[in-house]
Order: structure tokens, then sequence, then C-alpha cells
């Protein structure tokens, strides 16, 4: 399987990096039971339109901000990061 479209709404970041870790988690649980995991991918890498709610809810790594454009990267996105590049939780 591939999981995708895991994320969180988390406007200002404070859940998101422990939704991540525990996704991740239970994801290597899973395959250590043996199911086959393809690929885990975040969703969403950039804030992004909801069909219901518009811009309103928050599921990026990546903040945006729709009056100037500009990206700032989330704490939460290094936690990521750090995961993917060492293939490791770390509490």
């Amino acid at each position: 399987i591939y999981i995708c479209e895991a994320g969180i709404a988390d406007a200002d970041d404070s859940d998101r990096a422990e939704y991540i870790t525990k996704e991740v988690v239970a994801t290597w649980r899973a395959i250590s039971e043996g199911v086959v995991v393809k690929g885990f991918i975040y969703w969403s890498l950039l804030d992004n339109y909801e069909w219901a709610l518009g811009f309103e809810k928050k599921f990026g790594l990546v903040e945006i901000n729709y009056d100037t454009l500009e990206r700032t990267i989330r704490p939460s996105a290094y936690v990521y990061k750090q995961i993917c590049e060492t293939n490791a939780v770390v509490e």
C-alpha cells in the first residue's frame, strides 16, 4: 500500500510534529507485522484550498501567506525531514 494524504490541519503547528511521528511509528509497526508498505506521503506540502472550507484549514508543512505569496517552512517540516533523512524517529 501507499499511505498518502496523511495530514492534519494545525494552524499554529503545535500538534503536527507529534501527529507525523505517531503516523510514522504506526506505519513502521504495520511493516514489522508484515504489511507491505511501499510509501508514506505527508499531505500536504503546502497550505491549500479545501473545497468545503476554502483556505481556512492549514495542512501544509509550508505556510503560504496568500496576500504576499511568501512561503514559510513550519517547524514540523524539519521533524519530517529528519525522519526521512535518518529513517528514524527521535523523541
